[in-house]
């Protein structure tokens, strides 16, 4: 029988190889989405200023609406996490090997970091970070892409949240979205308008 014919075999051959070119095709939409998300945060860590003092009030209401003992609002890179704003005692430096993927995830919640996988390479619950058990974390987005979170960190393992607490900390996330954007845009214009003066400015004679 001609092989165009056997479709039995042809589609025993393409299930075979379809796992490998269906991981292959993943990879290659992960590199691309990190190479956006990390793109977007070079724009906003640019254009805003990476202490973010104005947002302080924002990660102590959202410390003492989930009954945290520390929360911050930190940039993700790929290899740092820096706390912009904080309330409690967290890092004023950047923070190495940070790598939790579901992060970029609008919520996460970690009853007990030292039971996920990779808890060796979580930094967030070492050194200064040894007295937190558990956290949760929302999202933060600039054009779209999370390039940072508001993260609330206690002392207690904590077995769940109630639902009005995630929603207010969904809700305290995106009143810090709007701020990110509203910076990064007067800065944009800001730019864009001395650029324009420099431009039509006469040298003085």
């Amino acid at each position: 029988m001609p092989k165009s014919q056997d479709k039995s075999k042809d589609d025993a051959a393409q299930a075979a190889t379809s796992p490998l070119t269906n991981a292959a095709m993943l990879r290659d939409e992960d590199h691309t989405a990190e190479l956006r998300r990390l793109a977007a945060l070079q724009k906003l860590r640019e254009l805003v200023p990476q202490d973010q003092p104005r947002l302080d009030g924002l990660c102590r209401v959202a410390c003492l609406v989930t009954q945290s003992h520390a929360a911050g609002l930190a940039f993700m890179g790929d290899r740092f996490l820096y706390f912009a704003s904080r309330f409690g005692h967290l890092p004023d430096r950047d923070v190495r090997g940070f790598a939790i993927k579901d992060l970029y995830r609008k919520l996460i919640f970690i009853p007990e970091a030292r039971l996920s996988p990779g808890f060796g390479r979580i930094n967030c619950f070492n050194g200064k970070f040894a007295a937190y058990q558990s956290m949760i974390a929302v999202a933060v987005h600039y054009e779209e892409q999370p390039v940072a979170m508001l993260a609330c960190y206690s002392e207690h393992l904590r077995q769940s949240h109630a639902t009005d607490v995630t929603a207010c900390l969904n809700e305290l996330a995106a009143l810090a979205e709007a701020q990110l954007a509203l910076e990064a845009t007067l800065s944009d214009l800001a730019r864009t308008a001395a650029f324009a003066v420099e431009r039509v400015r006469v040298p003085a004679e």
